[in-house]
Formats: structure tokens, sequence, C-alpha cells
């Protein structure tokens, strides 16, 4: 059920400014963190889902940078 959660909270994160900005000033760099705040949101989310997801998302040659994206997206990589 995480990769389904994991599509979810993304789709959250996407929509919902508040939870993008706190996941911004919370994780300071650490996907634990990231996870963290998912399950305080009610997903079941695993690193690798996570991972999975996003790179799957940006595709492999297409992963930000830290000039390019948020705190948020760069942590994840």
């Amino acid at each position: 059920m995480s990769a389904e959660d994991t599509k979810k909270f993304m789709a959250h994160v996407k929509r919902d400014a508040r939870l993008r900005k706190r996941l911004t000033k919370e994780t300071k760099g650490t996907v634990d963190r990231v996870i963290k705040v998912a399950k305080a949101n009610g997903y079941k989310v695993t690193k690798q889902e996570l991972h999975d997801h996003l790179k799957k998302q940006w595709g492999a040659k297409k992963m930000p940078t830290s000039r390019k994206a948020d705190a948020f997206t760069c942590i994840i990589f």
C-alpha cells in the first residue's frame, strides 16, 4: 500500500502550499523527516517508495539539482 500512499502524499504536497512550506522548513535535509511528516498526515510512505516515485516522475536524467529545486525536492536524492 505504500506505493499508493506515496502517490497520494506527493499529490497532497503538490496541491497544499502549507504542507510544502512545512516540509521545506522541517525536513532540513533528511528523508527520514519527510517520512515522519508524511506519516503524521496519515500516509504509509517508505524511503524506497518515495525515492522510486520521484525518480519515475522526473526520470533518471531529469533529477533536480540544488540550483533548480526547493529544499524538499533536493533532499530526496
